[in-house]
């Protein structure tokens, strides 16, 4: 059962990224590019369900592989759907325009349109749903979610604007999923 299948967009449509050709859009591209390069970092936290399944697993927990794979199925879509609806480019293709060629990390995750980040929004999900399951790991568990938003900067693949939004995205959907659950 999809939790998700009456989840309001609304909001989240209305809240419109920057333009290509904005002050705003170069600023987060030259900040983007001032970060500092590291791939493996970017590749390592790719993997959403891998990072949370190595901390709860070194805290010798059950990892509840079968739920969070299912948040992640039953999210994406509602992520696509924004992502073409903003219809925003990749930094890198933006950059382009502004004579700035930016180090991308290539992933096979980011091949679709940025905002929002659907890495933050998904990570903050499944963070703070892990985190009710293991509250004494909470820390761990969100941590490790900003660090898989930040990975998604740091590899140029969004804007920090993208990110932001794909937190506030994954509160949304989190509050979604509380109301839900406890109305079953």
């Amino acid at each position: 059962m999809n939790v998700f299948n009456d989840f309001n967009l609304i909001k989240f449509k209305n809240q419109k990224p920057a333009s290509d050709n904005s002050l705003i859009t170069f600023k987060e591209i030259k900040h983007i590019d001032s970060l500092f390069t590291d791939k493996k970092f970017v590749k390592y936290y790719d993997n959403i369900p891998k990072v949370f399944k190595n901390i709860i697993k070194n805290f010798g927990k059950k990892f509840p592989e079968d739920f969070i794979m299912d948040l992640l199925n039953h999210t994406q879509d509602l992520i696509l759907k924004l992502k073409n609806y903003h219809n925003r480019s990749r930094p890198n293709e933006v950059a382009k325009n502004y004579n700035i060629d930016l180090d991308v990390v290539d992933l096979a995750t980011a091949k679709t349109k940025s905002y929002p980040s659907g890495h933050s929004a998904q990570a903050e999900l499944l963070g703070l749903i892990l985190s009710d399951m293991y509250p004494n790991l909470r820390s761990q568990i969100m941590k490790e979610a900003n660090n898989i938003s930040l990975s998604r900067n740091v590899g140029r693949l969004h804007y920090d604007s993208d990110s932001q939004n794909g937190k506030q995205l994954g509160q949304a959907l989190y509050k979604h999923y509380k109301i839900k659950k406890h109305a079953i």
